[in-house]
């Protein structure tokens, strides 16, 4: 067991304190000395683990995250093996799971959900859009980090699946509850994520897990769920929490469309009848017309919500960006410095001398002149060749001028 204060990897990585903790794998927060940043680093021990496979999972883990690249992920750093335990390097993702939150009595609001949902078709759009697709396969809520900007980021990647499997055959893994129908015959699809989104919403919607809600046969009660007044929120979970994955949406994003469009209607005809009362006020007080701005607001109910989104994306795009070339930076920079202690190393290195009494430069001074020496025999030879050409054609045009002048 790793304690506080306990360094790693060549002293680079000192930590802190532990995160949590499960099967083989315990989450520690460390501070990276070489960067003087904070990281989480996750230890798997390969000694005492059940099965090989745990191993792979925690090998797959390293590799996809190394390729992964969105800002609602945790960026990876490195991975490296040190007295028979695996250990994956990211970025610490600074907030608190939804599971944690849970515990401390504090429930997300509906409008808090919709933000997860967007923060989480976000992160899937991307992670599904991968060649080959990327899958979750365990989004829960313990997997789930709201940062102090209030943005949802999604963690913990040790189940993740980067190909589709759609005929089984694979490892079942998840979480019970949040684990769509499918997942038990072994299979992964980018609507296994969606179904895990949708009850990972509804948990902490409702402060329930949601094996623990309402059931009609395999499907969850939604509207039970909600206490009977699900309204559109309550159609786009249900949604995703359909049984049948050839049925289920592969994608959040068009639900939640579907569902901004709703909404902006609904506040335009709140608009509209609070208009028309003010315009019956209004003739009864003096006949005077309702301000226009109303109508225009009922018009354009939708519009800043749809501005909003799409900010969000255009500044998600930029914050990629930055980081690719932050990354690129830093790569060079450690190659220059790569190159510079090489060459440092190379002028400090003693010349080894030869049985012959020669050294190395002496070999090279001496190479470089018997170069330049064959390179001078070379034009030498060909100077003396061009110049018997040239002879060669003088004399014949001389002869041929002097032909000339017989016969006229």
């Amino acid at each position: 067991m790793l304690e506080p204060g306990a360094v790693l990897h060549a002293e680079r990585y000192r930590i802190v304190r532990q995160l949590g903790a499960g099967g083989q794998a315990t989450t520690f927060e460390a501070v990276d000395a070489r960067e003087g940043r904070p990281v989480a680093i996750k230890r798997f021990a390969v000694r005492g683990a059940p099965s090989w496979k745990e191993v792979e999972l925690a090998e797959r883990e390293a590799r996809v995250l190394e390729s992964l690249d969105h800002p609602l992920v945790p960026r990876f750093v490195e991975h490296f093996e040190e007295e028979g335990a695996l250990y994956l390097v990211t970025e610490l993702v600074e907030g608190e799971s939804l599971q944690a939150l849970g515990k401390r009595g504090r429930h997300l609001s509906r409008d808090d959900v919709l933000d997860l949902l967007r923060d989480l078709a976000s992160a899937l759009r991307y992670l599904h859009g991968r060649a080959p697709p990327v899958i979750h396969r365990d989004i829960k809520p313990g997997n789930v980090m709201r940062r102090k900007d209030g943005r949802f980021v999604l963690v913990d990647f040790g189940a993740v699946r980067a190909k589709l499997d759609t005929d089984g055959g694979s490892t079942v893994v998840g979480t019970f509850g949040y684990m769509a129908p499918e997942q038990f015959q072994g299979r992964a699809l980018p609507q296994t994520d969606v179904y895990a989104a949708g009850a990972t919403a509804l948990a902490v919607l409702t402060g329930k897990d949601p094996g623990d809600l309402p059931h009609q046969g395999l499907r969850v009660d939604v509207r039970a769920a909600l206490g009977g007044s699900d309204g559109e929120l309550g159609r786009v979970l249900a949604a995703m929490l359909e049984p049948d994955p050839s049925r289920r949406p592969a994608e959040i994003e068009p639900l939640l469309a579907r569902l901004r469009k709703a909404r902006g209607k609904g506040r335009g005809r709140d608009e509209q009848d609070r208009a028309s009362h003010q315009a019956a006020g209004s003739a009864r007080a003096g006949g005077s017309k309702a301000a226009p701005d109303d109508d225009r607001r009922a018009r354009y109910a939708g519009a800043e919500q749809a501005w909003r989104d799409a900010g969000s994306s255009f500044f998600e795009g930029v914050a990629t960006l930055e980081r690719q070339i932050g990354r690129v930076a830093k790569d060079w920079e450690r190659k220059a410095r790569d190159w510079e202690a090489r060459e440092a190393e190379r002028a400090a290195r003693p010349e080894e001398i030869a049985p012959d009494g020669s050294t190395a430069s002496s070999r090279r001074e001496a190479e470089e002149a018997r170069r330049a020496a064959g390179q001078a025999r070379h034009d030498a030879h060909r100077s003396h060749h061009d110049g018997q050409r040239a002879e060669r054609r003088a004399d014949k045009r001389a002869r041929r001028d002097a032909k000339r002048a017989r016969h006229e």
